[in-house]
C-alpha cells in the first residue's frame, strides 16, 4: 500500500526515485485462481419483497429539507432565477 512506504528514518519520500525503488521491492501477491464451477445449495433462498427490506427511514430526517429545497427541474429554475436576479449582480468580474 502506498501510504505504508516511508524512508528508513520514518519520513515520507520527497523525491520520486527513492520511492519508486522502494515500491519495486514490495512483494506483489499472486492472483487467485480462476473459479471453474460453483456448487449451489439444494435450493435457493426465497426472495423478500421490497417492503420487507425496510429501506425507507423510520425517522423523518428529511422533513425540514422539503420546506427549503425543491429537487425538481422547476425548483432548479426558480433557484436560478432568484440567484440571477439578486445575487449575480454582486459578483465581481474576472
Amino acid at each position: 500500500q502506498l501510504q505504508n512506504h516511508l524512508q528508513k528514518d520514518n519520513t515520507e519520500y520527497k523525491v520520486f526515485t527513492p520511492f519508486y525503488n522502494a515500491f519495486q521491492k514490495q512483494v506483489i501477491p499472486k492472483p487467485i485462481s480462476r473459479v471453474q464451477s460453483i456448487k449451489w445449495g439444494s435450493s435457493l433462498p426465497t426472495s423478500l419483497s421490497v417492503s420487507e427490506l425496510h429501506l425507507l427511514p423510520t425517522i423523518p430526517w428529511t422533513s425540514h429539507m422539503e420546506a427549503i429545497w425543491d429537487p425538481t427541474e422547476e425548483g432548479a429554475y426558480k433557484t436560478f432565477k432568484k440567484f440571477f436576479s439578486s445575487k449575480l449582480v454582486s459578483y465581481s468580474e474576472g
